[in-house]
C-alpha cells in the first residue's frame, strides 16, 4: 500500500516474472539439497580423504565459473528462453545421471556423472535472471532483484531441510531401523540417495515443464501484441487514406 513497497507483490501478475521465479527456486532446492550430501557419499562410501572430496566437491562451481558467461553471450544471441531451456534439459540428464551411482564408483565416475549439472547451472542461471529482470517495469528493478535473492535463498534454505529430511527417512528405510549415518552400510548410503536423485529430477522435471509453458505464453503474447499493432497501423493507414481522398 506504500509507494515504494520492499516487495511488490503486483510484480507476481506478471506470469514471466512468476513463473521464471518458481523455475529459478525449484532448481535452487534441488543443488542446494544435492551438494550437501554428496560429501557423505565420497567419503563414506567411496573412502576417499577429505582433500578429495573438497577437490570434486569444486567441480561444480569452477565448471560455472567458466560456462556462464559463456550463457551470457548464448542468450543474447539465441533468446532467454531457448539458453535456459537447453540448461534445464543438461540439469535433468544430469541428475538421471547421478541416480546411477554405484558403492564401488570411481572420483572419474562421480565427476563425469556431475558435469551435466555444472553445464545446466550455468546456462541456466544467466538467461533466466535476465528473463526475470527483464519482465518488470524500470523503476521496480531493484525489488525484482531482492526478490529473486530471497527466492535463491529460500530455496537453498528448502532444499537442505525438505531433501535432507527425505534423504534419512530413506537411509533408514533401507537400513531397516534408525542408524547413525557414520555408521549406515554403504549400500544403504547409495540407496538412499538414489531415491534423493529420482525426487530432484522429478522437480528440474516439473520447472522444464514450466519454463515451456512460459516459452509458450511468452510467443503467444508477442503474437498478440505484433497483430494488435498491425491491426491499429491498419486503421491509421486506412483513416489516412480516406482523409486524403476526401480532399
Amino acid at each position: 500500500h506504500v509507494r515504494y513497497p520492499m516487495l511488490d507483490l503486483r510484480l507476481f501478475r506478471e506470469p514471466q516474472f512468476s513463473l521464471n521465479l518458481l523455475t529459478a527456486t525449484l532448481t535452487f532446492i534441488a543443488i542446494s539439497g544435492i551438494v550437501l550430501l554428496l560429501p557423505f557419499y565420497l567419503e563414506l562410501v567411496l573412502g576417499l580423504p577429505l582433500r578429495s572430496v573438497g577437490l570434486l566437491m569444486a567441480v561444480v562451481p569452477l565448471a560455472m565459473a567458466f560456462i556462464q558467461p559463456l550463457s551470457g553471450t548464448l542468450s543474447d544471441r539465441f533468446g532467454t528462453r531457448r539458453v535456459s531451456v537447453l540448461g534445464l534439459v543438461f540439469i535433468l540428464f544430469g541428475y538421471l545421471s547421478m541416480a546411477g551411482l554405484r558403492v564401488d564408483g570411481t572420483e572419474w565416475e562421480f565427476a563425469l556423472r556431475m558435469l551435466p549439472v555444472a553445464i545446466g547451472m550455468a546456462t541456466f542461471n544467466s538467461p533466466n535472471n535476465s528473463a526475470i529482470m527483464g519482465s518488470v517495469p524500470r523503476e521496480r528493478l531493484g525489488v525484482a532483484s531482492g526478490t529473486l535473492s530471497m527466492v535463491r535463498t529460500l530455496g537453498q534454505v528448502t532444499g537442505i531441510a525438505v531433501l535432507g529430511a527425505l534423504f534419512t527417512s530413506r537411509l533408514n528405510y533401507y537400513a531397516g531401523e534408525p542408524v547413525n549415518l557414520r555408521a549406515a552400510d554403504p549400500t544403504a548410503i547409495v540407496a538412499a540417495m538414489h531415491d534423493q536423485f529420482l525426487v530432484v529430477a522429478l522437480l528440474i522435471f516439473v520447472g522444464l515443464v514450466t519454463a515451456l509453458l512460459t516459452w509458450r505464453w511468452e510467443r503467444t503474447h508477442a503474437q498478440r501484441k505484433a497483430d494488435a499493432l498491425a491491426a491499429e497501423a491498419a486503421v491509421v493507414e486506412t483513416a489516412t487514406m480516406e482523409a486524403l481522398v476526401g480532399e
